[in-house]
């Protein structure tokens, strides 16, 4: 009986994490420096993304959360430029409700010249990933 247990449970996280590498993991190799800001006040998650000169700038706001670390990652993938404000968690989070909004602004710096089928997102990282798609737009960079 443990013996299938184990294999169940391997069988299971190799599909799971071959899932999860597959649907969530962002291409990566831009530099990418990012900021963020609160304000008080909740409004729906909003996002723009526009290109100028060699940089990309992706701007997101969304609802406030607590304890988490920022970071930001940014990269091509068949002609699509994926740029990605990364909230990671170490454990589960436990915090009162922040009345607020969190903007970040993340810039993918040297992005080659060409027309980009850009979009920006949201990851929740720790012991799950969810993303969220925040803004999407075609960028020209001279």
């Amino acid at each position: 009986m443990q013996k299938r247990a184990l294999v169940l449970m391997l069988v299971l996280a190799g599909c799971s994490g071959g899932l999860l590498q597959a649907v969530s993991e962002p291409p990566s190799g831009l530099s990418v420096t990012v900021t963020s800001s609160f304000l008080p006040g909740i409004v729906p998650t909003t996002g723009s993304i526009t290109g100028k000169g060699d940089s990309v700038v992706a701007i997101v706001s969304r609802p406030a959360t607590c304890g988490k670390t920022l970071s930001a990652d940014a990269g091509t993938t068949n002609g699509a430029l994926v740029v990605t404000v990364v909230l990671t968690a170490d454990a589960v989070q436990s915090c009162a409700p922040l009345n607020g909004m969190t903007t970040y602004r993340a810039v993918a710096h040297g992005v080659p010249a060409g027309t980009y089928d850009a979009s920006a997102h949201v990851r929740l990282a720790g012991l799950a990933n969810v993303d969220t798609s925040a803004a999407h737009a075609t960028i020209v960079l001279p």
